[in-house]
């Protein structure tokens, strides 16, 4: 569709090309430029790098004796068994292999990764047959079988085990997106959705004052959780001196500050099983300070290899990327279909990816260090909105080129580069 299209000149078809390729065939072409010439040199680099057929019916065959075994009885796990198997054969056949005469090897090589209960439901099929069985039926048998556990895992009481296959393969895997959401328990003064560490009326009291609310209560005094310090799993401490305890609670006379497991030596005697289990892992993360994400403002191209800057947030707790849809309308990049649902906090589905397209990334300082990154999109991406910092910034940074100058402006984010 695009090599021999007479209307793409060779600069159109080189970035088609590039935006096609990922990790090591990226590579190979990645310092070729983009010019009329260098699509034909970078195809053939492509051709004589991969276009080896030896290999290629190799790795096919391989894939076949390396599928794996079926240990549970479980039609996902014997559609995904089919899936494989039929892959790799129609792999082999488009290679020129002539697998017409394959049956006996493709029956006894898929009966053995059965789980037992198949094996012997295809034994009882085969009856007392004498002649060897044909792949076509044993296919057959395997499709209706996966119907039936379907309907009876969907009319069953205990749900069916989830079983994560070939992420990388399926248009349907979930991804994982710990952009954390705002967290939901009480604050213990005035019972309002937010921590303590950030309710202005405990904050407008003083350390003195603080503290004796938090023993009170009977709070932890190193992330104002509901437990004791003896059993804090937090491992952050104050900010301004590292002790164990808050930084809202600094100031305090030393002999206080080393000793609040005296005064709090017992749990709270009260119902905190509907409380996160991992609640008090981020309360001290949350105090009354500006607090600052990873941004960085990136360039990057349009279809038509017009240069954008935009903002985009790091987040190394995301498996993958996301592009906002009005980004990736503005650049006319191609999607294609990728329906995905996004795992949050506490694993709960978030929102469905609407697409999955490539952008190509260029560095602001450095033009000549640029990749392609897989997106998912969605309609928006986050709001996260940083607070202006009281302090300068430190003398060690002031002169160094930052990721992204503005990092206290309030331009939106339209990338999300995950890990």
């Amino acid at each position: 569709m695009v090599s021999k299209n007479p209307n793409l000149s060779g600069v159109e078809k080189f970035q088609y090309l590039k935006m096609s390729l990922v990790d090591e065939p990226a590579q190979l072409v990645k310092n070729l430029s983009i010019t009329n010439n260098n699509f034909d040199r970078a195809w053939k680099l492509l051709v004589h790098r991969y276009e080896n057929l030896r290999i290629l019916v190799d790795t096919q065959v391989a894939r076949l004796f390396n599928t794996k075994n079926i240990k549970n009885e479980s039609a996902s796990e014997l559609s995904r068994l089919i899936a494989e198997i039929e892959e790799a054969l129609a792999a082999l056949e488009s290679l020129g292999c002539d697998i017409k005469h394959w049956d006996p090897l493709l029956v006894y090589l898929v009966v053995k990764k059965l789980d037992q209960d198949s094996m012997k439901d295809w034994e009882k099929s085969v009856g007392d047959h004498r002649n060897p069985s044909k792949y076509s039926e044993l296919l057959e048998f395997l499709s209706s079988r996966v119907l039936t556990l379907e309907a009876i895992e969907k009319n069953s009481s205990k749900k069916p085990t989830n079983i994560n296959i070939g992420l990388k393969n399926s248009k349907n895997f979930h991804v994982k997106s710990h952009n954390a959401s705002p967290y939901t328990s009480r604050c213990a003064l005035c019972n309002n959705p937010h921590y303590l560490s950030r309710c202005q009326n405990f904050l407008s009291k003083n350390p003195k004052q603080r503290s004796e609310f938090v023993i009170r209560k009977k709070l932890c005094y190193n992330c104002l959780g509901f437990h004791s310090i003896t059993t804090c799993k937090s491992e952050k401490r104050c900010r301004i001196c590292q002790d164990q305890h808050h930084t809202v609670l600094h100031e305090l006379p030393p002999e206080k500050l080393n000793k609040p497991s005296t005064v709090i030596s017992k749990p709270l005697a009260t119902n905190t099983s509907n409380l996160p289990s991992t609640s008090h892992t981020v309360h001290s993360l949350h105090i009354n300070t500006p607090v600052l994400l990873a941004t960085a403002l990136i360039q990057v191209l349009s279809l038509h290899d017009e240069s954008f800057t935009v903002r985009a947030l790091i987040d190394q707790r995301s498996e993958v990327s996301f592009i906002s849809e009005s980004l990736a309308q503005q650049l006319h990049l191609p999607r294609r279909a990728a329906c995905v649902p996004i795992n949050g906090v506490g694993s709960k589905r978030t929102c469905t990816s609407n697409g999955l397209v490539s952008i190509k990334l260029v560095s602001r300082l450095n033009p000549s260090i640029s990749f392609l990154e897989e997106t998912l999109l969605l309609p928006k991406l986050t709001t996260y909105l940083p607070k202006r910092l009281s302090n300068n910034l430190p003398v060690q940074v002031k002169n160094l080129p930052l990721a992204d100058p503005d990092f206290e402006c309030d331009k939106r984010i339209d990338l999300i580069l995950g890990v």
